[in-house]
């Protein structure tokens, strides 16, 4: 064994690696937190051994304030170190995402819906911490998934993370110091955890859909001219739950355990479309029928004319019956 005392007044990193049959050492002051007078231990050297503990890469896209802002927020975590028990909380170790660090209006998930809002898209960079830490098998301390599924990371693979609301945490539950990776390239966010490996095992992740809900069509009536006929209110989703399982592969390819890692629930939301109901026009009410023109009233008979009284008249002076 080997030992040495940090007696300067700044921080340090050790870091040890072994690559192309060689053995690589580094001490880097860093900006976190150490207590100096730590003492630090370096293992044995082991062939196996790799300062990358967990990495990966997932695909932004090309969208400008989407790459702004997951830029923004990889620079932030970038070279953040923990020590052996700290505990890594994204909001944290990012910050509030405010215009005026630079975050610009890029979609989110919020309310069952999709909107835009400053800093959106950071929870890309922190799927992609959760993801690493899951294959360096360190312990998840906070996690939720989103609403919907996403496309860049496997279902109950997904890490979000709002402002004063919801974060995401992970430690670092082994014995040396952690540092963090991370870059934006080629539309691409990178992360990498870097320390010392000591596990004799690698971590797969897999997933299993444990119910599905699918969404149906609603149509929804318009009247006031805010959306056209057959135009679309809100995007169907489908709900999902989920559920993700750690694999701990042993050097002989065997697995060596299977445990569950987190449980997931996607929300459904069903396709609503505009039916267009335009005001009907009032019928215009008809005309009047036009009175009809009353019968001009018939001559009276003159007195003394024979045959001139109708049957069952009478005549001034006589009997009914004229005779």
């Amino acid at each position: 064994d080997f030992c040495f005392t940090n007696r300067t007044d700044k921080s340090l990193l050790l870091e040890m690696w072994f690559q192309d049959n060689s053995l690589y050492c580094s001490v880097t002051q860093t900006s976190s937190a150490f207590d100096s007078g730590n003492w630090f231990a370096t293992p044995a050297p082991n062939p196996s051994a790799s300062r990358v503990l967990g990495s990966s890469s997932i695909y932004v896209g090309s969208d400008k304030k989407l790459l702004n802002n997951v830029t923004l927020a990889a620079s932030s975590v970038y070279d953040t170190t923990l020590s052996s028990g700290d505990v890594f909380s994204f909001n944290d170790v990012v910050g509030e995402r405010t215009s005026e660090k630079g975050y610009q209006p890029a979609a989110i998930y919020s309310s069952g819906t999709t909107t835009n809002e400053v800093g959106g898209g950071v929870c890309q960079v922190a799927s992609t911490i959760y993801m690493c830490a899951l294959k360096a098998d360190l312990e998840i301390v906070e996690r939720a998934c989103h609403q919907f599924t996403v496309t860049y990371v496997p279902m109950g693979m997904d890490a979000t993370v709002y402002w004063g609301y919801q974060d995401f945490k992970f430690r670092n539950n082994t014995e040396y110091p952690i540092r963090v990776d991370a870059s934006v390239s080629g539309g691409y966010v990178h992360i990498k955890l870097c320390g010392t490996e000591t596990k004799d095992y690698t971590i797969e992740m897999t997933y299993e859909i444990l119910s599905t809900s699918s969404p149906t069509t609603i149509e929804r009536v318009i009247t006031d001219g805010s959306y056209a006929n057959g135009e679309v209110i809100q995007a169907p989703h489908t709900g999902y739950r989920v559920v993700s399982y750690k694999h701990k592969i042993g050097a002989d390819g065997k697995e060596i355990s299977c445990d569950v890692e987190a449980y997931s629930t996607y929300i459904k939301t069903d396709r609503i479309i505009a039916v267009v109901q335009r005001p009907s026009t009032p019928s215009t009410p008809s005309a009047p029928d036009t009175p009809s023109t009353p019968d001009t009233p018939s001559t009276p008979n003159t007195p003394g004319d024979s045959g001139g009284g109708d049957s069952g008249g009478t005549t001034p002076g006589g009997d009914a019956g004229g005779g």
